[in-house]
């Protein structure tokens, strides 16, 4: 199955979807759209980046690695209908702190969340693990700034968050309109 080795493995492995537990995800409904996209990529040239899988200490319900990211590619791959997928492995065991911050540095590292999704999962890791904004900034390799400003667009009104997740205004946008007085 999957390689033993010392921290990541750098060989990919074909590995079974089946066998793959998979965590609740951190993406905003609608996420889902670019799936489409995902998969026509994955049909035409191949899966190009895989998927990081840590084993399970002992199998759940027939599933023996969780997936510490890739969910995206992970979805493409079952709209595909295919039964195996490129992976890589960890070889330890990883705290769920040290999962967070992988999800998070992975999806931040590749664009794919938006500023609004990329504010919550900060916040989230904040919340779940009892930490500061910065030392999210330091686990994740962001600035301070950078995980306060996209804090902050938490704290906006409900329908500028909208207008930023929609891509209405960018969270640049957002932060001008927070530091005007008058709502009008």
């Amino acid at each position: 199955m999957a390689p033993k080795s010392k921290g990541k493995s750098s060989a990919n492995t074909n590995f079974p979807i089946s066998k793959i537990l998979v965590p609740e995800n951190i993406r905003d409904e609608g996420w889902d759209k670019r799936i489409d996209e995902l998969a026509a990529s994955i049909k035409s040239v191949g899966q190009l980046s895989p998927v990081l899988l840590m084993p399970l200490a002992k199998p759940v319900k027939g599933k023996t690695h969780e997936l510490v990211y890739g969910f995206r590619r992970l979805a493409a791959c079952r709209k595909l209908k295919h039964s195996t997928i490129k992976a890589a492995f960890t070889a330890k065991d990883m705290t769920q702190k040290q999962k967070d911050a992988a999800r998070l540095v992975e999806n931040t590292d590749r664009e794919d969340l938006s500023p609004v999704e990329e504010a919550k999962a900060y916040k989230g890791m904040m919340d779940s693990h009892k930490l500061t904004a910065k030392q999210v900034a330091r686990i994740v390799g962001k600035t301070d700034g950078h995980v306060s400003q996209r804090l902050a667009l938490l704290r906006l009104p409900e329908k500028v968050v909208t207008a930023v997740e929609t891509g209405d205004i960018t969270a640049t946008h957002a932060r001008q309109i927070h530091r005007v007085k008058d709502p009008k």
